[in-house]
C-alpha cells in the first residue's frame, strides 16, 4: 500500500497537482482519483487525467479528502507523484512507487487548509 500524503496548515489558493505514471507497459494499470472538497462536492479524475497530470486550487478553507487508487492487470510500477504549491511559492512533495502484478493500492489524501 502506498503511503497517505498528509498535510496541514496549507494556505487558501495553494495548488493541489497529482500525476500518474509507469515504468514497463502503459496498459498494466489503470488510475482513478476522487478529491472530496470541504463543501463535500466529489471530484473525479480517470486515467487518461491523471496520466497527463492534474491541478486542483485549494480555494476554500477546510479539510480536502480522497484517495488515489491504482488497479494492476500485470507486474508493473506505477509512480504516484502528488505537491501542494504553497502561494509563496513553497512546496509539500509526496512521491511513491508501488509495484504489484496484480490487484488494488491505495495512497490517502488529507489536506486541511487554513
Amino acid at each position: 500500500m502506498a503511503k497517505p500524503f498528509f498535510r496541514s496548515s496549507i494556505p487558501r489558493n495553494s495548488k493541489f497537482n497529482i500525476k500518474v505514471s509507469s515504468t514497463g507497459a502503459k496498459d498494466a494499470f489503470t488510475a482513478a482519483a476522487v478529491l472530496t472538497l470541504p463543501d463535500l462536492t466529489k471530484i473525479t479524475r480517470n486515467n487518461q487525467q491523471l496520466r497527463a497530470g492534474v491541478q486542483q486550487t485549494l480555494s476554500a478553507e477546510g479539510v480536502y479528502s480522497g484517495e488515489v487508487d491504482l488497479t494492476f492487470a500485470q507486474q508493473s510500477t506505477a509512480r504516484i507523484q502528488m505537491e501542494v504549491v504553497k502561494t509563496d511559492g513553497s512546496r509539500f512533495v509526496y512521491d511513491a512507487s508501488v509495484t504489484r502484478s496484480s490487484g488494488l493500492d491505495r495512497a490517502n489524501i488529507l489536506l486541511v487548509v487554513d
